[in-house]
């Protein structure tokens, strides 16, 4: 009976170690793009060797939860052609504010739109497929507003780094032609709706 006692006190203390063993990594997601810091959302984070994957939130923040003492890696996908890893020991304790930097690797942001506009040559750029549409009335705009529409086809840069070119230029539009070009530009402009 003490044999009996002893085994059930003994199952109990280590499933009470069991669930109470796990540690959470939380922190959030900051990513340079041009000279702006954002913290996007809905990018993938994923903790390498573990099968445990999340997204961050609207603020950028991410969690992982239930995680044992180890070092461990995150690789971060999404705004970068390359996935970026970063490491963390985490030991007896949870790891809050471990905080994940990165610089968007950007064929265009806010300041290479400033240069293309002083150097007379802003452009609307958008993401498509293989083949570029074109739509009707895109060549009076075009004309009209001396820009040019973009398309980066399936060789996309991060949606982010486009969005900042592309309000860059709304701006100067805005600037110059009033709001009036709002009602001509094509719909699937990046960053317009």
């Amino acid at each position: 009976m003490k044999n009996l006692i002893f085994l059930i006190f003994l199952l109990s203390s280590v499933i009470t170690a069991q669930q109470n063993s796990g540690h959470e990594l939380s922190g959030r997601l900051k990513i340079q793009v041009g000279a702006q810091v954002l913290s996007p959302e809905n990018v993938l984070i994923e903790l390498e060797g573990e099968d445990k994957s999340t997204t961050t939130d609207s603020q950028g923040n991410y969690c992982f939860e239930n995680l044992e003492n180890k070092k461990s890696d995150l690789k971060v996908f999404g705004y970068t052609y390359q996935p970026k890893s970063f490491s963390v020991n985490i030991n007896s304790t949870s790891v809050e504010n471990f905080d994940l930097k990165l610089k968007a690797d950007c064929l265009v942001n806010g300041e290479i739109a400033k240069t293309d506009l002083k150097n007379s040559q802003p452009r609307l750029l958008l993401i498509g497929g293989m083949i570029p549409t074109i739509k009707s009335g895109q060549a009076e705009f075009e004309k009209k507003y001396d820009i040019v529409y973009s398309d980066f086809g399936c060789m996309q840069d991060p949606y982010e780094c486009v969005k900042q070119y592309n309000e860059v230029v709304f701006t100067y539009l805005d600037k110059t032609y009033g709001k009036g070009w709002r009602k001509e530009v094509r719909d699937d402009v990046i960053g317009f709706k």
